[in-house]
């Protein structure tokens, strides 16, 4: 006998596909079993053969004619956060013609397996308060593997951005109206993706304080007189400061 495995890297919360390929060079067999196993907590979803039992992990084969193959496809469910890890999954033959093999008979085929992290991010705003007509600069610190496509919102529309570093800043000029800025999507360079839900999405904000409006009134006066200037704002809030010029002599 002998055994392969196919399966390819995934991500954390994705769905992975494990092939087992059985194939028999030698005598006709029957009543087999093959143990796959691996090293991570796994959330069975389905298999290709009602002859897999996904509590035991076990594969019971009826009978496998002498230069024939079977495959048993399964899929499993990846735990949804986590680091990146590698897994180790070992494909065993237990058992032919209804007979336990040794340890020494028994053929194995291992595969390593990368599941990688699920990316993620961190949204920051130099400033938090600008006044009206001033400019903003977001920041994003991205963790996965580089380089990323993401999508932001910046409280006016949404852009897409592409093959981009861990770190990336994008300064908007000419802002007048209070906003808040928020990351929707990251994908890494392993293609694995996380969608942001609305409670779970980086965000940060910027309020943006009008200017104000000054009307300046002055006393008509004698030459040589005192004359008397009044500053009035009508617009704004708080103290001010006022810098002002006179002209004439």
């Amino acid at each position: 006998f002998s055994i392969d495995q196919d399966v390819e890297n995934v991500c954390y919360g994705d769905t992975a596909v494990f092939e087992i390929t059985l194939s028999n060079g030698g005598n006709d067999a029957t009543d087999i079993e093959v143990l796959f196993s691996n090293g991570m907590n796994l959330t069975f979803v389905d298999a290709n053969s009602v002859d897999y039992d996904h509590l035991t992990r076990t594969w019971k084969v009826a009978s496998l004619t002498r230069g024939n193959s079977i495959t048993l496809r399964m899929r499993y469910k990846t735990l949804s956060t986590s680091p990146a890890a590698t897994l180790r999954n070992t494909a065993t033959l237990l058992k032919a013609n209804g007979n336990q093999l040794n340890v020494e008979d028994q053929v194995r085929s291992q595969r390593d397996v990368v599941v990688n992290a699920v990316p993620g991010g961190v949204l920051t705003l130099d400033n938090n308060v600008v006044c009206s007509g001033g400019s903003v600069t977001m920041t994003l610190n991205l963790s996965g593997t580089s380089p990323f496509d993401f999508t932001y919102d910046n409280g006016v529309e949404q852009f897409t951005r592409r093959n981009q570093p861990n770190i990336y800043t994008e300064t908007t000029n000419n802002v007048n109206s209070a906003r808040v800025y928020s990351l929707l999507s990251i994908k890494d360079a392993n293609c694995c993706e996380i969608v942001y839900s609305t409670a779970d999405m980086p965000k940060d904000s910027v309020k943006v304080n009008i200017l104000p409006v000054v009307t300046i009134k002055a006393d008509t006066v004698c030459n040589s007189g005192d004359a008397t200037v009044s500053f009035v704002r009508s617009v704004g809030s708080g103290a001010m400061d006022v810098f002002y010029n006179i002209q004439g002599s």
